[in-house]
């Protein structure tokens, strides 16, 4: 293999959940529903930015060491979209919670060659099968990978590993394809209709956790306004700190508020190809679409086949029918 491909030496966050000392909104209904499924091969956490997805993993993640399960965390980055890279990753997170695995794995794999990237993969499930015990992986981040190599490296591990071993994947996509594991009763998916803040998750996070002086109905206003995302009270709960009037200030906020533009150009418009981009902003103005009007507004003759693509994206776009004929945006990011 040769020096420029070689897997550099990753810094340690990489290995490690955020801590959020600042504290947490605790989400036991999704705790409980991610209970419900442990035992099955993935749990897919996918939304678009700020729904909360890291935060999520990090609580499960904690609930599951307090039960006595190693769990692995690797944050993912473009870096990883070598498969070489992500496996050695890979590998070395799994390393830091269980030492004895994988001794010599690395070594093999910067051979650089699909054999022995093969092989690498069938030795680290063949030794998690043989522990026995639970293991849990947690992979964050994952639409930041696109590489054939590196994507079919966890398919392998969701299409062949053992009992035992329980992947967490958090995504603003729905990658990885979960339609087999589905009909195998082997995934676990939370999306952002789950993840979004109730009532009571928008009280906790406004008075309790930011101490915000708000009564019953601006929680409940601002609760609507934004429909639960998370980000958006964060943001809104920024100005809120230095507002004269919060009643006021909450029955104006909107998408057009320039901490949500901010926002989301650095987090979500920055990141789409030009068409995308293009075909979002004339969209827009739809209270909701279908192939047929995406088309007409936007000019674009594959309309039905690009709001398939946003919502595949997670691109705060949501299905209003079963059959996906007919959507909407979220207002917030509409505006």
């Amino acid at each position: 293999m040769d020096a420029e491909v070689r897997p550099m030496l990753a810094v340690s966050t990489k290995f490690q959940a955020p801590s959020y000392d600042d504290g947490l909104v605790s989400r036991d209904r999704l705790i409980d529903q991610l209970r419900e499924g442990r035992t099955k091969r993935l749990t897919l956490i996918h939304a678009p930015a700020g729904f909360g997805k890291t935060t999520l993993a990090v609580q499960w993640q904690r609930v599951l060491r307090a039960e006595g399960v190693p769990v692995a965390w690797l944050s993912l980055d473009r870096d990883d979209n070598d498969a070489v890279w992500f496996l050695s990753h890979l590998i070395e997170a799994v390393r830091r919670v269980e030492p004895t695995f994988a001794g010599g794995l690395v070594d093999v794999i910067e051979h650089h060659s699909g054999d022995a990237q093969r092989y690498v993969l069938t030795e680290l499930v063949n030794q998690i099968a043989e522990h026995r015990l639970p293991l849990a992986i947690v992979l964050d981040d994952w639409h930041l990978i696109d590489n054939p190599n590196a994507a079919a490296a966890l398919e392998f591990l969701l299409d062949v590993g053992p009992d035992n071993l329980h992947l967490i994947v958090t995504s603003r996509t729905r990658s990885p394809a979960v339609g087999r594991l589905r009909v195998r009763n082997q995934v676990t998916e939370i999306d952002a209709t789950q993840l979004r803040f109730d009532r009571n998750e928008s009280a906790a996070f406004l008075l309790d956790l930011n101490a915000l002086d708000l009564d019953s109905e601006d929680v409940h206003r601002l609760c609507s306004s934004t429909d639960g995302w998370v980000a958006a009270l964060q943001l809104a709960t920024l100005s809120l700190r230095n507002s004269d009037d919060p009643s006021a200030l909450i029955r104006g906020f909107s998408g057009r508020h320039h901490s949500i533009g901010d926002y989301l150009a650095e987090n979500v418009l920055n990141t789409l190809p030009a068409d995308l981009l293009d075909f979002l902003l004339t969209t827009s103005i739809c209270d909701r679409l279908c192939g047929d009007l995406a088309a007409a507004v936007s000019g674009q003759r594959r309309g039905q086949a690009l709001l398939e693509e946003l919502e595949q994206r997670d691109m705060f776009l949501r299905p209003l029918d079963d059959n996906r004929e007919w959507f909407r945006y979220h207002h917030l990011f509409a505006d």
